[in-house]
């Protein structure tokens, strides 16, 4: 049976993965009753017919909702209305719009109503106001949901599931923020999403008062580990002839080069594709640009699209990439040429394997180990101390905020030497 027609079930919308384009799933059992996955994984039900007899009535789509909100049978009972009612030229696509609106705001009611105001026969308890907060949002993505829901793990191993939100004491937090001590961005993260909860609960006047206030996020250093001048050349000398590699690592040599070249994180650049498909990032060759429509979290950028210009090396070592698969839709394909691998991208986890198997021969700045994204710092901190200005550097990185480009000023033994050299011109 092909793929994209199945019998559609609230199973199936659970278990269904995005991909790299929205597609449709369409139901064996009611004609025109489908299932639509958004790149993000937002999942809706869908009603696709006429109003009108015959080939010549006009066609409308209509979103029945999601399947938390609607169950598989309601929306084929939904669907078959619309699509019998279109035959009779009677469309009733406001008229459900309207009363889907109407369902989505008794179903917030509902799940506030689940948990109720505080009280001794109905306490709010964290976990329900935590699982309140994740269904309020209908936009996350599946992958949010599961990093929620794995940060309510740190409350219920501790405490239960039964632990009231009144009773949540400053101590309790302590105690997690020790316990996490090994690693401090997991508890800023955890602590993001619990004054978030706690926030609400004050709101709806269940809390007096939020006592996260009194304990800040612990402070994340800024990775300082860069590659220096020497390095850079270094790095060039051996990554940029891909042609001395074997031929099963000529994708990764040049993955690693146009890393150090453009700057983009490592997730985003194993995205881009030959062709535009006008869903995913690809290359522009003949503007020499990468254009960019999904970040690193798999949500849609704020604007249509973004084009990262290319320096002449980066493009020139792209289409050497393209060549080496041409048949893959990918600009750096995988080498493994069996059928399940043939038409993806090349794997991170082997790009890490790869440069950290080479990365101990160039000389660096800093106390850790080269990791790819250090190339990504690198590209940062010498776009920034020469004299590019600050807002292009941003531009070019994809910073949502100049305030992060601004930690790649930070001073090089190159730049303190010049300005100890310069001490005495001074005095």
């Amino acid at each position: 049976m092909h793929r994209n027609k199945r019998l559609l079930s609230d199973n199936l919308a659970r278990k269904t993965k995005p991909e790299s384009k929205r597609f449709t799933i369409w139901d064996t059992q009611q004609t025109g009753f489908g299932l639509r996955i958004a790149v993000s994984g937002k999942s809706s039900w869908i009603a696709k017919y006429r109003v009108g007899q015959g080939r010549g009535g006009k066609q409308a789509l209509v979103t029945l909702g999601s399947p938390p909100a609607l169950s598989a049978d309601d929306a084929r009972a939904k669907a078959g209305q619309l699509i019998v009612a279109g035959r009779q030229n009677i469309d009733l696509k406001d008229q459900w719009e309207a009363e889907g609106k109407q369902r989505e705001k008794d179903r917030k009611e509902q799940i506030l109503e689940g948990y109720g105001e505080a009280s001794a026969q109905n306490p709010a308890y964290i976990k329900n106001a935590w699982q309140a907060a994740i269904n309020l949002s209908t936009d996350n993505s599946p992958r949010y949901t599961r990093n929620q829901m794995r940060l309510l793990k740190h409350i219920t191993e501790r405490f239960g599931s039964t632990l009231k939100t009144k009773d949540l004491t400053t101590d309790d937090i302590t105690q997690i923020k020790r316990e996490l001590s090994a690693t401090p961005s997991e508890f800023n993260r955890f602590r993001a999403v619990l004054y978030t909860v706690l926030e609400n609960e004050i709101y709806e006047q269940r809390l007096d008062r939020n006592h996260l206030k009194r304990i800040p996020p612990n402070p994340i250093k800024f990775r300082q580990t860069i590659l220096t001048d020497k390095g850079i050349k270094q790095f060039k000398e051996f990554f940029f002839e891909a042609s001395t590699f074997d031929e099963n690592e000529q994708n990764y040599a040049r993955f690693v080069a146009c890393l150090l070249l453009t700057g983009q994180r490592p997730t985003m650049m194993r995205t881009l594709r030959v062709k535009d498909d006008d869903v995913s990032n690809y290359v522009n060759w003949q503007q020499g640009s990468m254009i960019f429509r999904t970040h690193k979290t798999s949500k849609i950028i704020p604007e249509k699209e973004v084009a990262i210009p290319l320096s002449n090396n980066a493009l020139s070592i792209m289409q050497e990439a393209s060549l080496h698969g041409p048949k893959n839709t990918f600009v750096f394909s995988s080498p493994d040429q069996r059928a399940h691998f043939r038409d993806l991208a090349i794997s991170e986890k082997r790009a890490q394997s790869f440069f950290r198997k080479h990365a101990e021969q160039f000389e660096k700045e800093g106390h850790e180990g080269l990791v790819l994204y250090s190339l990504r710092h690198t590209f940062g901190s010498t776009m920034a101390n020469s004299n590019i200005p600050i807002i292009q550097v941003s531009k070019m990185m994809l910073h949502t905020s100049i305030q992060t480009t601004q930690k790649y000023l930070k001073t090089t033994w190159k730049n303190r030497l010049e300005a100890a050299e310069r001490i005495d011109e001074v005095f």
